[in-house]
This record gives structure tokens, C-alpha cells and sequence, in this order.
């Protein structure tokens, strides 16, 4: 991708561009002084090393649910397709219906079907109604019914789209993927024809001599009447004469995907050899996925579709859609994993991880990519109220903490153990799945609990906050992690033996802590190793907490973002009150304090439930007791707080997020 080479700001606009700078932005190289404030004041200044915000994967891809209507809703996803073009493909979730794809190259009213050879058709009040700058307007739907949508915004090495009247003679289209595509689809958009499929891992040596069918469970077959056994380029992609792909004037439709490897790609389509085990084969991208397709080639197969929004969980079944069915979505099957640099294939069925069978897949990478600029735009917290979801925020929620006012479990539970609810309040590993329980919302999440009960949510985001799965093995090794930078606290739970308590990193790598305790510090080398984490991995020890053999482990990682959270520690004395500075300009909106050098409960107060001077009401994460209100422990600080002059004399460890 493009990056910015240091440009020139200046009152003079007539210098000239600097070579091979940042041309693909709306900051093109030379900014006036103005350009360059407006541009910061919306995030879109870019810094030195840094890649184009514009290409940033959370702004040329989406996976977006909603609820269907008998009207049309506005789904705002973030994705400019009214400026920069791309295509919507979306379907109903609980119930059999058709893939439908719409894109801006062929305009509204024309939808094709990825599960159908059928023609272009006209979907009319049911298809998309508006392509807009921030995402689309859906048509009408089943009232009531689960659908899913992936954006894909016409972006250089990530997607582009091609109409092209074929001639019954072998040909060159013409592109701007402004790369060698690793995946082309095509449609005959007059005919009922099957789709034709490219993948640049279809074949070892010479995939050009392959096609596939979106819309079909074949084998991968060899003709040159496809693509003329031509290999696309990063301008150009061949066809043949086959009636699917060059008709002698029938019009037709080509969706790109790209294949980057590049560090910060977001793309990438390759292949992997099947073991037939539930540890199967493990695919490094170089990212954490978000969306993966995936199919065999050698052999017949269905093409499965799996995203995290829907779920795609470790341990745990996952959300099953397909490309060439109009099956409902299942989750009958623990698919695969994901982790920080890929994905690992679980299932041993034929369709997913069959012995020594070739699969082909295409994979995109999770974001957001961009360091957030705002609190509200990754913590929020929220009293439980009626609807769906009964939790609601203005982001994908990846995890939450769900105390009560009244007295009792406090749970915490993430977007990547699914329904599976940890409790932070004591030593044991689950309490149980609850199908009731729902991340599958791009605003908010649903929690099994009752009216007395508060969620503190966080998404996953670089320099803010990070979740990390992964398997003990006894023997003290490392974990990588996207972060972005080193965390300064990292809460560890073994989620598979019972009785185990939380590990609790705060910035010494030869102490820990115990989230489920109220216990002081502890020295003990078998829990970090004595080894501190940097910005790409940190380390776990030997101890059952953090890294017991074949067990699984959950790691939540956090760390200071300036103007949006703080992790830090304080002294305070008995009888005077103590500012902590956290570089907030109007408080804090969430606080979480810890005695380190002597026995205390994990206090957290909110904004919320109240943050004033004067009694604040405050929850404990390691017991089960009822809010206590009737103590003035904490007061509002507009760089921070302030801890009241009746808060015990210690040493203290925080974290707290701004207002």
C-alpha cells in the first residue's frame, strides 16, 4: 500500500508533488496549512510509516447484520459506495434464501444470485434501494429475519469490479485492481450460465488452466476455453471462448479479489493441504482473519463462508453459511480457529479437512486497523434495557463485563468463546453457554441477565485493547498478539480446568495478581516467566493459570492510548485525597483500582451508576456482593480522578478509560 513519505505542508499550493508519495488520499502530497488541520481533526492525517487511512480494511470491507423490515433501512457500515464504487452481497441467515449480489457498476434493480446459474434479475422492493457514502439501504425483508451483508468497496490490491461484452473469441479485460488478482468470479449476466471461478491456488503450476463454479460443488476442471490458459496480470485477465465467460455479444460481470502479502495487506487468497485431524492444518497470514471462504478443488465441495460477526469461536461451533446453497445458517460443527497470524482448520469432514485433499480459500483481515481517535468509539457502558440487542453501543462489541447492582456473579464474556460466560468472581473456568446470549451485532450485544444488571463493553482496536486464544503446553513459550503496542496489563484465564484462577499481568513481569482475589501482589516466575511483553508477543510461564498442557487459555491485553485510557499505578494516603493524572480532558467514564501491597477488593465505578463528589457506587470484579453506594471513595478529576481522602493508605494499580 501507499505510504506517506513526509509530504510538504505550506501556504504555497504551486509547489510540486513529491514523488511517490501519499497520491491515493484526499491529502495528495502538498497540503495548505488549513488542508492539514481539517484533515487531522478527522482522523485522516496521516504520520510518517503509517498506510493510507482510506485503505484501511474497516473502510473497504464489511460484515454487517440486521433485522429484517417490510421497509427499507439505511445499514451504515462505514463504506463509501456512492464515491468509490464496490459491491453488496447479502442474504437471510435463519431462513433458505438466495445469495444476492448488487454492485455500482451495473447499477440498482439488478441482482444475481452466487448460489444460481440464472441470469441477472430485477429484485425490486427486496434488493437494495440506495448505494450511499457510508454503506447502502437495504430493500424490504422477512420481518423479523437474521440477515448478513458483506461490503466489499472497490480499493487497489483489495477488490474491483468489470463489466465487459464478450466476442466469442479469446480476449483481454482490462482492470484496476493495480495488482495480479489472486480470485475472479464472472457471470453471464444475460444467460442463464453457470459462474466462472479463478484462483491463483486452484492448481500448484498452472491454475490458469482451471476454473471452478461459485454455484456449484465441482472439482476444479481443466480447459483453456475458460481462461485460455493465461495467467491474469496486474492489468489484464484473459477468457476463452466458453459461453460462461466470452458469448459473442452477451454482457458480463467480474468481481476481483485481490492477493496481497505484503505487511499491511488485508487480503489473501491460497490453499492448504488437508490432515484429517481435529488439529488440522494451520494457515499463516500474517493477520487475524475476520472472513474466510474456503472449498476443496480436488475433489467435489461446498464453498463455507464464516465471519466473526456471526461468530466464529474458539472451542466452539461455528457460524456456517454457504456460497452455493441457499441453506439457512448452521452451527452444527466446530469449523476452525482463528488467531493472531491466521486460522486453523478443526473439522475432519470432507468439505473442510480431508487427508492429503487440496482446499483453496480466500481470507480478509480483521480490523480496525486505524488507532482509534475516540472513547465512545470503542468502550461503552450501558444499563440492560428491552430489545435487541439489549446492550447497545456504536461498535461490534468483542467483550464484556456484566456485573449486578443486586449481588451475584460477575461475568465476563468475549466475542471469541461465543456463548461461554467466565466468572471473574471466583476460580472456575465457565459457567456455562446460553444460546440467549448474542454477539452476532455490529451495535451492542445481547446478555442472558436481568434488570439489575450493568455491561461494560470493549472492542478490540491497536494501542487500546486485544484478545488472544491459545493452547497450553506446560513449557514457558510466547504468544503473539495485535496489540499494536506493549500491553501494560494482560488478564489470563484458563477456560478449560475448573478451579484455576485469573493471572494478572500490571506492568512487572516477575508479579502477578489474581483478578478473582482480593490477594496482594505475589512473586512467582512460572506465571510470566519473568519476562516482559513487547508490542508482538508476550510470555507465560508454566503455571496452570496461564499455560497448562492441552488446556485452552483466553488472554485480554490493554494498554494506555492517549486522551482514551490509562493503565498506571499510585500511591495514596489515608486522610488526603490523591489526583491521578490519566491525560483526560473531561474525566473518566469507567475506573477500576487495586490495592497491590496488601489485601483489596478489584473496585470499578462508572459514570453511569454515578461518578460524583460525594458517595459513589461501587462494584467489587472478585466477589459476589451487591453494589455498596454509601461511600465516598472516588471524585471526578478532569485529567483523571481523584481518590478520596477515606480511601485506605497502599500502593495502587489502575486502569480507567475517559469520558
Amino acid at each position: 500500500m501507499t505510504r506517506y513519505l513526509g509530504g510538504l505542508i505550506t501556504k504555497d499550493e504551486s509547489l510540486v508533488l513529491p514523488a511517490n508519495n501519499y497520491e491515493d488520499t484526499s491529502a495528495p502530497g502538498v497540503w495548505t496549512l488549513e488542508e492539514a488541520q481539517a484533515l487531522n481533526k478527522q482522523g485522516l492525517w496521516p504520520t510518517p510509516g503509517n498506510t493510507n487511512p482510506s485503505s484501511f480494511v474497516e473502510n473497504v470491507f464489511s460484515v454487517y447484520t440486521y433485522t429484517g423490515s417490510s421497509s427499507s433501512q439505511t445499514i451504515t457500515n462505514g463504506i463509501d459506495l456512492s464515491g468509490e464504487g464496490g459491491m453488496v452481497w447479502y442474504r437471510r441467515r435463519d431462513g433458505a434464501e438466495n445469495n444476492s449480489i448488487e454492485d455500482t457498476v451495473r447499477g440498482l434493480d439488478k441482482v444475481i444470485y452466487t448460489d444460481s446459474a440464472n441470469a441477472q434479475g430485477d429484485p425490486g422492493v427486496y434488493g437494495i434501494q440506495a448505494f450511499n457514502s457510508n454503506g447502502f439501504t437495504a430493500g424490504q425483508g422477512t420481518v423479523g429475519g437474521d440477515y448478513i451483508s458483506w461490503t466489499f468497496r472497490k480499493a487497489s490490491k483489495f477488490f474491483d469490479v468489470v463489466t465487459y461484452t464478450g466476442t466469442g473469441s479469446a480476449r483481454t479485460v482490462s482492470h484496476s485492481l493495480g495488482s495480479v488478482p489472486g480470485m475472479i468470479w464472472i457471470k453471464n449476466r444475460d444467460q442463464s450460465d453457470n459462474w466462472a471461478v479463478y484462483h491463483r491456488a486452484s492448481d500448484s503450476s498452472a491454475p490458469e488452466d482451471k476454473y471452478l463454479r461459485l454455484n456449484a460443488t465441482a472439482a476444479a476442471a481443466d480447459s483453456a476455453d475458460w481462461w485460455n490458459d493465461t495467467a491474469p496480470t496486474s492489468s489484464v485477465f484473459t477468457v476463452g471462448t466458453d459461453h460462461a465467460v466470452n458469448a459473442n455479444g452477451e454482457n458480463y460481470i467480474a468481481y476481483l479479489f485481490g492477493h496481497d502479502t505484503s505487511s499491511d495487506g488485508i487480503i489473501q487468497c491460497g490453499s492448504y493441504t488437508g490432515n484429517g485431524s481435529t488439529t488440522g492444518p494451520i494457515v499463516n497470514l500474517g493477520f487475524e482473519p475476520q472472513w474466510i471462504m474456503y472449498r476443496k478443488v480436488d475433489d467435489t465441495g461446498s464453498w463455507h463462508i464464516h465471519d466473526i460477526i456471526r461468530g466464529i469461536y474458539t472451542g466452539s461451533n461455528d457460524g456456517l453459511l454457504y456460497a452455493n446453497r441457499t441453506y439457512a445458517e448452521n452451527y452444527t460443527n466446530d469449523w476452525l480457529e482463528v488467531n493472531s497470524t491466521g486460522f486453523q482448520i478443526k473439522n475432519t469432514g470432507s468439505d473442510a479437512n480431508t487427508n492429503n485433499s487440496t482446499y483453496i480459500y480466500m481470507a480478509i483481515r480483521r480490523g480496525p486497523m486505524q488507532t482509534p481517535t475516540s472513547r465512545a468509539s470503542v468502550f461503552e457502558v450501558d444499563e440492560r434495557h428491552s430489545g435487541t440487542p439489549n446492550y447497545t453501543t456504536t461498535f461490534p462489541v468483542d467483550m464484556a463485563i456484566n456485573p449486578t447492582t443486586a449481588g451475584g456473579n460477575v461475568r465476563l464474556t468475549s466475542r471469541i468463546l461465543g456463548n461461554k460466560k467466565l466468572l471473574v468472581d471466583n476460580a472456575g473456568s465457565l459457567e456455562g453457554g446460553d444460546s440467549g446470549q448474542d454477539y452476532a451485532h455490529n451495535d451492542g450485544v445481547n446478555l442472558v441477565d436481568s434488570s439489575t444488571y450493568y455491561a461494560f463493553m470493549w472492542r478490540r482496536a491497536p494501542k487500546f485493547f486485544d484478545v488472544v486464544t491459545y493452547v497450553g503446553t506446560g513449557s514457558a513459550k510466547t504468544e503473539n498478539h495485535n496489540l499494536g503496542v506493549t500491553p501494560e496489563m494482560i488478564w489470563v484465564k484458563n477456560t478449560t480446568g475448573y478451579g484455576v484462577d485469573w493471572g494478572v499481568y500490571y506492568g512487572d513481569a516477575t508479579d502477578y495478581l489474581k483478578l478473582n482475589s482480593d490477594a496482594a501482589t505475589a512473586d512467582d516466575n512460572t506465571f510470566w516467566n519473568d519476562t516482559a511483553p513487547t508490542s508482538t508477543v508476550f510470555t507465560v510461564g508454566t503455571h496452570d493459570s496461564v499455560n497448562k498442557n492441552t488446556n485452552n487459555h483466553v488472554a485480554y491485553l490493554f494498554a494506555t492510548l492517549a486522551g482514551i485510557s490509562k493503565v498506571g499505578t499510585f500511591s495514596h494516603t489515608n486522610g488526603s485525597s490523591t489526583d491521578v493524572d490519566c491525560g483526560f480532558s473531561s474525566g473518566s467514564r469507567w475506573v477500576l483500582v487495586k490495592r497491590t501491597d496488601s489485601t483489596s477488593d478489584w473496585y470499578i465505578w462508572d459514570t453511569e451508576r454515578g461518578l460524583v463528589s460525594g458517595n459513589d457506587g461501587y462494584l467489587t470484579m472478585n466477589s459476589t456482593a451487591a453494589e455498596v453506594t454509601n461511600q465516598d471513595y472516588i471524585d471526578p478529576l478532569n485529567s483523571g480522578f481523584q481518590i478520596a481522602s477515606g480511601f485506605t493508605t497502599g500502593s495502587y494499580m489502575f486502569y480507567a478509560i475517559a469520558a
